[in-house]
């Protein structure tokens, strides 16, 4: 076998692969650089963690000073270097068919060798065996059963199919450890991202749960998905959220740059618990004076000018079947909402409506709610009436100023292209 040469040329990577820690990371996504699953990657995996595992199995290889082009930030020696093996021989062929066919499988047998390392074994259970010989086996005994049958709950839960290609299984329940590792229902990372669930929005009003599994489920398997619906009037309020059974989908996801589900591009997120916490105030602003012909629609087109509009709530009165003159919209920037506040009226086709802070008050009945908004409404009607009023008799007098500051016609003219008027006719002398 030809042996390691840290000056290879590009021209053999394609026999000389690769190998860098984050490969296995499970603290990194798929897009970030990540190549195995998640349920198969491995906490701070190390370089030399790496060396070994390949070296145990016979592989050609060695250990370079160099990182990752996504790993500059990472200060940590421990958790740097990179691993050149050798997968195939010089004339082309497989250094090891049977076992490693590909890099892909390189990855996954490295990441599921590394746990049963003694240095990852005696880091999570090493004092028991410390205790005694007779105790330490016994103890060993207890922890393989147990290993065996989380291993097997592991693969009738997961369901991936991540095997190395060379049939070997996982005897001292390496598998079992990423068990207790799968994030749950609701658990979230540090920047608030909740693991495996999707924010949908900009959803057609024809689509519903089903259309949303259907998109979604090409993916992966789809654990749950949900349409927001307005309670008042039954329709979607246009997102939806979405949660995979597996995390990793959601970067396969996210890779995918266009999504249309019924005819209508959607907008895809990493759902995020600190975005709903602020959609409920800082992305919400309350407008007033609507008229009566103006729909949702129309609300929309107006205040989409300054923002990306994600909702609009137009509060309907069940009895006269029409709006309430008011409505709620929300957008996905702070910056909007603070400049609409700031500018406090717009002109709707004409009409100007007030623009408030969304504070909504703390009403304890139902119905004193419901008097609060009617007079909240009738209060910002009257304004938006009295503004409008105002802001006609501005343009009135405007008007009148710019008339009477102008010139005489005659004046205006840019050229004496007509004769002068001849003079009036002499009267004759008396003799």
């Amino acid at each position: 076998a030809r042996p390691f040469n840290p000056d290879l040329s590009h021209a053999d990577r394609e026999k000389w692969i690769c190998f860098y820690p984050c490969y296995i990371n499970r603290a990194w996504s798929r897009a970030r650089g990540r190549k195995v699953s998640y349920s198969l990657a491995v906490d701070n995996p190390r370089a030399e963690e790496i060396r070994d595992v390949c070296a145990a199995a016979g592989m050609t290889l060695g250990v370079e000073n160099k990182i990752h082009p996504r790993e500059r930030d990472i200060y940590d020696k421990n958790l740097r270097g990179r691993v050149r093996i050798q997968l195939k021989n010089e004339d082309g062929s497989l250094r090891h068919p049977d076992n490693f066919p590909n890099r892909m499988a390189v990855f996954n047998y490295v990441a599921a060798q590394i746990p049963k390392l003694k240095t990852r074994q005696g880091a999570s259970g090493g004092g028991g065996g410390a205790s005694g010989g007779g105790g330490g086996a016994s103890g060993g005994g207890d922890s393989c059963s147990s290993s065996e049958k989380n291993s097997d709950m592991l693969a009738s839960v997961d369901g991936d199919d991540d095997s190395c290609g060379s049939g070997n299984k996982d005897p001292t329940g390496a598998a079992s450890q990423q068990l207790h590792c799968l994030p749950v229902a609701g658990a979230t990372d540090t920047a608030g991202n909740e693991f495996g669930k999707l924010f949908i929005g900009g959803l057609s009003q024809l689509t519903n749960e089903t259309s949303l599994r259907c998109h979604f489920g090409m993916y992966g398997q789809v654990e749950d998905a949900v349409v927001m619906m307005d309670s008042q009037t039954g329709r979607s309020r246009g997102f939806g959220f979405v949660k995979f059974r597996d995390p990793a989908v959601v970067d396969a996801v996210l890779e995918t740059s266009d999504h249309v589900i019924d005819g209508k591009a959607v907008d895809v997120k990493q759902s995020n618990i600190n975005v709903k916490g602020k959609s409920s105030r800082s992305l919400k602003i309350f407008v007033g004076g609507i008229a009566p012909e103006h729909d949702s629609a129309t609300v929309r087109a107006c205040f989409s000018q300054f923002g990306r509009v994600t909702d609009v709530n137009l509060m309907l009165d069940q009895t006269k079947q029409r709006h309430r003159g008011f409505a709620f919209v929300a957008f996905d920037d702070e910056r909007v909402v603070a400049r609409l506040v700031q500018l406090h009226y717009v002109d709707i086709c004409g009409r100007l409506v007030e623009v408030k802070a969304m504070k909504p008050p703390n009403f304890d009945t139902a119905a004193a709610a419901a008097r609060g908004q009617a007079s909240a409404a009738a209060a910002a009607a009257a304004a938006a009436a009295a503004a409008t009023s105002q802001y006609q008799q501005q343009q009135q007098q405007q008007q009148q100023q710019l008339y009477q500051a102008a010139q005489p016609y005659h004046l205006m003219q840019p050229h004496q292209l007509l004769p002068p008027p001849p003079p009036p006719p002499l009267q004759p002398s008396l003799p």
